[in-house]
């Protein structure tokens, strides 16, 4: 006999439970949504701990130990002022647990101007971001000053490297 089904056959009725349509209040209480977890980036994480003054320092794990299965990179949480440890190893998972029941907002004014460039590239308003061919120069003013004053303090009018030597 299968397993899932023993209930069934043997006349075993499951619960249900009934929602009711309205929910009546008391006055000036409310609904609330709250949630365990949200998906923080790691840059937005950053920066929630830089306004709190608070740094994310890695912990060395070893050689290769992002290779295990299960692997959760560890942080240690300290005060950037003081260097006083505020919390040893802490996982994203856990910081993102901690800032959701803070409610902490998911997006601050950084995320939004991201979103706003995708969509002016979407809509055609905007390009996109593209890299320069490797052949092209780029050439830098502050760059050029500096090289400029070498040239015209050097006497000769030639090119630095290509004075001909006479053979000894």
């Amino acid at each position: 006999m299968d397993e899932r089904n023993k209930d069934e056959e043997q006349g075993v009725k499951k619960k249900k439970y009934i929602v009711p349509e309205e929910i009546e209040l008391e006055e000036g209480v409310e609904f609330r949504r709250v949630y365990d977890w949200l998906p923080y980036t790691y840059w937005r994480i950053l920066r929630v701990m830089k306004e709190l003054g608070w740094d994310m320092i890695q912990i060395w794990q070893g050689y290769k130990a992002n290779r295990r299965p299960g692997y959760c990179e560890k942080y240690r949480i300290v005060e950037h002022e003081t260097g006083r440890v505020i919390r040893e190893e802490v996982t994203i998972y856990q910081i993102q647990k901690a800032f959701a029941h803070e409610e902490v907002p998911l997006e601050d004014k950084q995320t939004e101007k991201y979103r706003r460039g995708k969509l002016l590239i979407a809509a055609g308003e905007k390009e996109e971001w593209k890299q320069r061919p490797v052949n092209e120069k780029v050439w830098n003013p502050a760059a050029r000053e500096f090289y400029m004053k070498y040239i015209e303090e050097d006497p000769t009018d030639e090119e630095p490297g290509t004075e001909e030597t006479e053979p000894e």
